[in-house]
């Protein structure tokens, strides 16, 4: 296993990343997802190259390459500036700032914010720029089906033999890791729970395409399978609630008119209940990992013990959570929304709930609005509506998720990719609304063709 600071490097994984820069650079702007994500899933995250005490991974260079290629193409032209771009922002440079000045602030501290501010503003503003109509988003959630097949071999292997044959690149583990008894497959990932919420994200997604292609629901089938396999191999608790919560969201589509009711009785119900029992609600979580397994009271303990303890990270973050009695394992800050708070205080993690928030608002925007188009073919409208939901149900998976894990590792860019098609989606339902709305020429008028959103397949 190697460590940060230090250059950790397989042949086999420079080779493969340099080939993929090169194929960012010359591949069509709607393939360019392409090679970031098979470099997310087949080198580990530990590979890495150190110049001047700054630490490049395999990811971040494959960032870079992208904005190069942007760059000399110009492809920075259509961009149009969304909310959720500038929350984003926010979040980042409140982060950024908070981790600087607070308790354990300092030049280096700094430096370490500017290698996570490029992986997220990075990573997204990237995919955000490349991803420019409904067509693009729907042959990424392609990708990812691929992705899902390319996966899930490696990962049944190791179930078979208890060996992950990543380790031959560095990274990761030889020996797989058993709890209770149970294999907790990774392969390329940072840890089971990684992969684990990677298949149950990528089900969510997987899902649109397998509603809205009847005539390809065969191949959409084997590869939604492939992804809930992923999620089962990883043996972790955290990802099988993700998986049960993109059951959930995708349950909910038929009552979306209805959401902000589930809303409210959810919110209700949930503050009767903290009221009620003589434990906080959040007690509960404590209560399912007696039925899921895993960790549940740590986590239980993590949420309890970052309530009561307000004060010590509300300003500028805490500087350790080692006195928190959460355990055996208490420097392990096992959600995301807790060190948000614990890194960055209670503006960071404001700004990372309104991230969310808007995100969500986001979804709900994209489906009222395509399926009010005017002229627009039905099948059309309902397939961008059906992607919109898969994305919005991704993003509740990651909600869910972050409860029980803090990210990162090459999810972290896999989420923000995720996040930065919502928007990318919105611009492009938003143009084809606008295109409906102005007065068509005599020419196209007379023609009759009725406005299009470029659905088409996501193969």
């Amino acid at each position: 296993m190697s460590k940060y600071g230090e250059t950790a490097i397989h042949p086999v994984a420079l080779v493969l990343t340099l080939a993929m820069a090169l194929v960012m650079l010359r591949v069509r702007r709607d393939h360019a997802a392409i090679p970031l994500l098979v470099i997310a899933c087949l080198v580990t995250p530990n590979q890495r190259i150190v110049v001047a005490s700054l630490d490049f991974s395999m990811l971040r260079i494959l960032v870079i390459f992208g904005w190069l290629r942007v760059l000399m193409r110009g492809e920075t032209r259509d961009y149009r500036f969304q909310p959720l771009d500038g929350v984003l922002l926010a979040w980042q440079t409140m982060a950024t700032i908070a981790y600087t000045f607070g308790p354990r602030g300092g030049m280096d501290a700094f430096v370490l914010r500017l290698g996570l501010t490029l992986d997220a503003a990075g990573t997204y503003f990237l995919f955000r720029v490349l991803l420019r109509d409904v067509r693009d988003v729907q042959r990424t959630v392609g990708v990812f089906s691929g992705l899902a097949f390319l996966m899930v071999g490696p990962m049944v292997i190791e179930s078979l033999t208890g060996r992950n044959a990543f380790a031959a690149l560095g990274g990761v583990a030889e020996h797989t890791i058993v709890r209770d008894g149970r294999l907790r497959c990774q392969a390329s990932f940072s840890h089971p729970i990684m992969a684990g919420n990677f298949g149950a994200s990528t089900a969510a997604l997987i899902a649109a395409m397998w509603l809205g292609y009847p005539q390809q629901r065969h191949r959409q089938t084997a590869a939604l399978l492939a992804a809930v396999a992923i999620t089962l191999l990883s043996a972790s608790s955290g990802p099988l609630m993700a998986l049960v919560a993109a059951c959930l969201g995708w349950g909910l589509w038929p009552y979306r008119r209805h959401l902000r009711v589930v809303r409210w009785v959810t919110v209700l119900s949930l503050t009767a209940i903290h009221f009620i029992r003589e434990k906080p609600v959040w007690h509960l979580i404590g209560r399912l990992g007696r039925v899921t397994g895993g960790t549940g009271f740590h986590r239980y303990k993590l949420i309890d013990e970052f309530v009561n303890r307000f004060g010590e990270w509300w300003f500028l973050g805490a500087y350790t959570t080692s006195h928190w009695k959460i355990g055996a394992t208490s420097k392990d800050v096992t959600n995301q929304y807790v060190i948000e708070g614990v890194r960055g205080g209670l503006p960071t993690l404001l700004s990372f709930v309104a991230l969310l928030v808007v995100a969500f608002r986001s979804v709900g925007r994209c489906i009222e609005t395509v399926l009010a188009i005017p002229g627009v073919p039905r099948r059309e409208a309902q397939r961008a509506a059906l992607l919109a939901w898969g994305l919005g149900v991704c993003l509740f998976v990651h909600s869910i998720a972050f409860i029980g894990v803090s990210y990162f590792g090459q999810l972290l860019n896999v989420f923000y990719l995720q996040l930065a098609m919502i928007p990318s989606l919105a611009c492009a339902i938003s143009r084809a609304a606008a295109r409906s709305a102005a007065p068509a020429p005599a020419a196209t008028a007379s023609a009759g063709r009725p406005p299009r959103l470029a659905v088409g397949s996501p193969a």
